[in-house]
């Protein structure tokens, strides 16, 4: 799915994703307006974690959240948030154009990511908004696909 090598980048090392799709997903919607801004939010939700109980950054940078989290995160931010499992095409499409985030992962593969859903996305292409540059998951069949490779998109966060 990815070749990791170096230079690194966020998400070779960490398992931050869900973090940058929330940021990321907030930006698509006009109310991240810069770096400066984004770096306030993601300390606040790293200050939250850390200030959860039972919560831990280092938990999160080196196994990331639980599916549940990205609505905690949103919530924190101050947005409500929907979560469906195994979304259909047209569900994500629909939820794109309010701003969705979908988990997806890679079977037989240790990867699994949390993207943004771009407003462009169509029941065969979903465009990306992504900290990974991955352009887009295509449908081919009854199949999801990403640069080639199969994926199951298993959850669909919405906003509202």
């Amino acid at each position: 799915m990815i070749e990791r090598k170096f230079p690194m980048q966020q998400g070779d090392l960490d398992y931050f994703c869900s973090i940058y799709a929330v940021i990321n997903l907030l930006h698509t919607k006009g109310q991240v307006a810069d770096l400066s801004a984004a770096g306030v939010l993601f300390t606040k939700l790293i200050e939250a974690i850390d200030a959860e109980d039972g919560g831990s950054v280092a938990a999160t940078a080196t196994r990331g959240v639980y599916r549940e989290d990205v609505l905690w995160l949103l919530e924190v931010l101050g947005h409500e948030c929907s979560k469906s499992q195994k979304p259909t095409a047209r569900q994500i499409v629909e939820g794109a154009g309010k701003g969705a985030i979908v988990f997806f992962k890679a079977p037989g593969e240790q990867f699994d990511h949390y993207t943004v859903v771009s407003a462009d996305a169509t029941e065969d292409r979903l465009a990306l908004f992504d900290s990974y540059d991955f352009e887009a998951i295509l449908r081919d069949g009854d199949r999801w696909t990403l640069n080639g490779k199969t994926v199951e998109i298993l959850n669909l966060y919405v906003l509202g």
